[in-house]
């Protein structure tokens, strides 16, 4: 749910392969590209050069459209040791991609875009709806890509409050919004975190809206 996914820069043929594997990636799908190097858009289109000059443009408008499917990482990037090798290592480290697209016969296992987008048995598994260990870190992992790619993050949660009904503060409620909050600033994307609640709630548990601004 929600994850990321790098792509090698020299695997897609041509535009009209770019155009179908972006259209597995976005908000209404789940899943997110990770823009890995930060330059990686740039390294795409040097690779298309070699098409002809209206499929270059063609890519160019594709990538400038679908920039806000594109998310940063902080992965660690050396130029010397190609962008394969690079992958492998952000991926097996600390699961910076929950999957990677790399070229044919790339000799790391992963598919590549041909069997990604036509043999049923290596297609991208749905990125909507999971379970998810009631665990702060665990949320935090599964909206980090919204973070990165949004500039305001909408909690919508009739349920949210920040302390129980007899008053005390509820600590696990507590450290989601910690845990958004931290993401948050860690973000050069998202700037705003807004809370969609129900008043209802809000006075059953906080007693009065001042009073959980006072906590937030």
């Amino acid at each position: 749910m929600n994850e990321q996914y790098a792509l090698d820069p020299e695997a897609p043929a041509d535009s009209k392969e770019l155009k179908l594997l972006l259209d597995q990636f976005g908000l209404q799908t789940g899943r997110f590209l990770s823009r890995y190097p930060e330059d990686w858009p740039a390294l795409l289109l040097e690779r298309l050069k070699g098409a002809s000059q209206q499929d270059h443009a063609r890519a160019f408008e594709l990538l400038n459209r679908r920039r806000g499917y594109l998310v940063p990482t902080i992965a660690p990037y050396q130029r010397s040791r190609g962008w394969a090798n690079n992958a492998a290592v952000a991926a097996e480290r600390d699961r910076t991609f929950g999957s990677v697209i790399g070229q044919q016969e790339n000799g790391f296992g992963w598919p590549s875009v041909e069997e990604v987008l036509y043999e049923d048995d290596h297609a991208l598994p749905p990125g909507l709806g999971a379970h998810l260990p009631m665990q702060a870190a665990r949320y935090a992992e599964c909206v980090r890509p919204l973070f990165l790619a949004s500039a305001e993050v909408f909690l919508v949660d009739a349920y949210f409050t920040l302390r129980t009904k007899v008053g005390q503060r509820d600590r696990r409620r507590w450290q989601v919004l910690l845990a958004f909050l931290k993401l948050a600033e860690e973000t050069r994307t998202c700037e705003a975190l807004r809370l969609i609640l129900v008043r209802s709630r809000i006075d059953e548990t906080e007693g009065s809206e001042s009073r959980l601004v006072e906590d937030m």
